[in-house]
């Protein structure tokens, strides 16, 4: 079946890669050894880590029980197929056993007809209860089906009630946040029915590859009512049941808990366009995951069947920026490994506290920088100690003083461990700046320049961001610009509207297979010195750097595409 992906409502997946599905050569002019490869990884069934010694998932009392049932404690591969019976954390409200309970009310998504119209040319499958208890009062008899493909199996009911109590009690009893004290609506066995092959979607029942949080106001973009509170949806793809992974339920609850008016937001400041609100509200997802399972691995059983480098493993050290993608997903492992280095050292009732409590305070527009200094000030009113180690910990993954540039590099999309290209804003992106010489990119690129340099050439291939909620390509980019400035970083003017203060601002040319670039000379940049650029967008949408490549060349060039900054 085909993939589903949405990506832009805080999901699971990291989906910008799949937008990208053609190669195109590399200039001529320009030397690479990078093959090409496809980005179809659906049929990719390798798992990644060895989680056999994981530690044991941190035991949660809760209050109240309710009846006998079966759980994986984390996920089919990291408990090798072995079930847990639990009493479940909290007791159905309901008559007949459904599982609704105080905090959650699950949903089984079936493939049936009688669902909501999607757009007029499909519908969404139909919402039930499928899961009862049986006539001894428990749901001992509800387990994983023999064809784990079910797109309507029951067991996706029980593992979604038994976490979400999980979450909410350890949220609720041990921190004191009450702001989910409502029956949050959580869909499982998610799969959408198309007619006529629209939206490049087979016809009939498309997987949904993807666990979301999508906020009330935000099921309209796909057709379909509102939700009071938002709901977290969990797909059906292929042999994959993204409910039967307690880290993503964990991690889809945090992002319900932080909500739509917290890190959701792109920011301006000095250095340009900030995506890294984002970037911080999925790291925080994927470390409370990491924190509530008791072990670094996010999506060891959901995502890496569907690709290894979606896997996210916090204990792998991530700093900014040398780590930055310009990808939410992708950064977040920044910021998760950061908490998961406060965790190694502090534990995790402390480390847990110090950032709800911190959250709380944060906005729309909380940068990373003030977002480690207010996890700081909170270990600080522990003790002095806490407060230090703290320090430490933001320091050592750059988060309190990230200057948003990496260094030029001949950079492919397709083998690219992430498979995420380099995102460049476009105008609409902040509609508080005007972008008078255009949008820039999330990161400027940097060139340490020989002391021999003659010419200078920085080439990148780009295709325009899809807009389509269902993934594709966007098709061609509006060609862009370079800033360069020479010794620092480039700075903003947001006084007007966010022109860049750079030594020059050249316009790109068009080189071989759909490539752009510039190719400049000695005039434009210092030998022995660091020279800044960053991409302008001058369209409407962002642009998705898809490769680049840089040459330096040691003697003048006679190509009539060099240009000249006298």
């Amino acid at each position: 079946m085909r993939r589903l992906l949405l990506i832009s409502l805080c999901g699971l997946v990291i989906g910008c890669a799949d937008d990208a599905t053609t190669s195109e050569p590399a200039p001529s002019n320009i030397p690479t050894d990078a093959a090409s490869v496809s980005l179809d990884t659906a049929g990719d069934t390798t798992v990644g880590p060895d989680v056999s010694a994981a530690p044991d998932v941190v035991e949660i009392e809760p209050e109240p029980t309710g009846p006998l049932a079966w759980v994986y404690k984390r996920d089919p591969f990291t408990d090798a197929g072995e079930l847990q019976q639990v009493e479940l954390a909290s007791p159905s409200t309901e008559p007949d056993g459904a599982l609704i309970g105080e905090y959650v009310q699950v949903i089984n998504c079936l493939n049936q007809p009688g669902g909501e119209s999607l757009f007029g040319i499909g519908t969404f499958c139909k919402e039930t209860n499928v899961a009862k208890p049986g006539a001894d009062g428990t749901y001992l008899h509800i387990k994983p089906p023999e064809d784990t493909s079910n797109p309507d199996d029951e067991f996706a009911e029980v593992m979604m009630f038994q976490h979400v109590n999980l979450i909410h009690h350890y949220f609720k009893n041990v921190h004191g946040l009450t702001d989910l004290d409502y029956p949050l609506q959580a869909l499982v066995n998610v799969m959408l029915y198309f007619e006529g092959g629209l939206f490049g979607q087979q016809t009939g029942w498309n997987d949904f590859q993807n666990a979301a949080f999508i906020p009330e106001e935000s099921f309209a973009g796909l057709g379909l009512p509102p939700r009071p509170g938002g709901a977290i949806v969990f797909g059906q793809a292929g042999y994959i049941d993204f409910a039967y992974d307690a880290s993503v339920i964990y991690h889809e609850y945090t992002h319900a808990m932080v909500g739509t008016t917290r890190l959701n937001g792109q920011l301006v400041d000095k250095w340009g366009l900030d995506n890294l609100p984002g970037a911080m509200n999925e790291g925080f997802a994927d470390y409370f995951a990491a924190s509530m399972s008791g072990h670094p691995y996010i999506g060891t059983y959901s995502l890496a069947t569907a690709g290894q480098h979606l896997l996210r493993n916090l204990a792998e050290p991530k700093v900014c920026p040398d780590d930055l993608k310009t990808e939410i997903h992708a950064d977040g492992k920044i910021i998760g490994s950061a908490m998961w280095t406060l965790r190694e050292a502090l534990g995790k009732e402390t480390t847990d506290g110090i950032i709800l409590r911190a959250l709380q305070s944060f906005s729309q527009t909380t940068n990373v920088d003030q977002a480690a200094n207010m996890i700081v000030d909170e270990a600080y009113l522990i003790s002095d100690e806490v407060g230090a180690v703290a320090e430490e910990a933001m320091d050592a993954h750059g988060l309190r003083a990230c200057v948003r540039a990496n260094a030029w590099t001949d950079f492919n999309v397709y083998t690219d461990y992430d498979k995420v290209p380099i995102a460049v804003g476009g105008t609409s992106s902040v509609p508080t700046a005007s972008f008078p010489s255009g949008a820039p990119a999330y990161v400027q690129l940097y060139v340490d320049i020989p002391e021999d340099a003659q010419v200078v050439s920085m080439t990148w291939l780009a295709q325009a961001a899809s807009q389509s909620p269902f993934g594709g390509g966007g098709g061609d980019a509006v060609p862009m610009k370079l800033a360069i400035r020479s010794g620092a970083p480039i700075e903003f003017d947001w006084t007007t509207g966010g022109s860049p203060m750079a030594d020059t601002i050249l316009s790109s040319k068009p080189v071989t297979g759909g490539w752009s670039g510039v190719l400049v000379d000695a005039s434009c940049f210092t030998p022995g010195t660091r020279l800044y650029t960053t991409l302008l967008n001058p369209g409407s949408n962002p642009n998705n750097v898809m490769q680049t490549k840089l040459q330096v060349l040691t003697a003048p060039s006679n190509s009539s595409d060099v240009q000249s900054c006298n």
